[in-house]
């Protein structure tokens, strides 16, 4: 059985940009480690990119960087890109729920579970800090 989540990555005016279902180790210390290891430690460009590597240009960017993250491109299944939030009953049981959004220079990663309380949130400005959290707390 899988531990099932939504990913909604949000754009610059906070709308929600694109929605992923994933079916398999949702929780904090799989994903959520998964998540700060694409997104962690980058910043946002205002002037052009000039380190491929630790810069995101926007939040479509760092969607796509998300999703080639995650998804086995040589494997059916496990990870889909959706318009369900979780909570209308496409996708059920849901056991987490992450927000990506920017925050200044980075991504700020919000984790809450089906209830809406949130068990983590906070600026991904240090990929290694923001893994070791995870691995420590869930």
């Amino acid at each position: 059985m899988g531990t099932r989540a939504i990913i909604t990555v949000y754009d610059e005016n906070d709308r929600p940009l694109v929605k992923v279902y994933n079916h398999w180790d949702g929780y904090p210390a799989g994903l959520g480690v998964d998540i700060a290891k694409a997104l962690g430690g980058k910043t946002f460009t205002a002037t052009g990119i000039t380190d491929r590597s630790r810069q995101i240009n926007g939040m479509g960017d760092a969607a796509a960087m998300l999703i080639a993250a995650i998804k086995n491109p040589n494997e059916a299944g496990s990870v889909y890109i959706t318009n369900d939030d979780g909570h209308a009953g496409g996708f059920f049981g849901i056991e987490y729920f992450y927000d990506l959004r920017r925050d200044g220079d980075h991504v700020r990663m919000t984790i809450s579970d089906p209830d809406g309380n949130i068990l983590f949130d906070q600026v991904m400005d240090d990929a290694d800090q923001i893994i070791d959290q995870l691995k420590n707390k869930y």
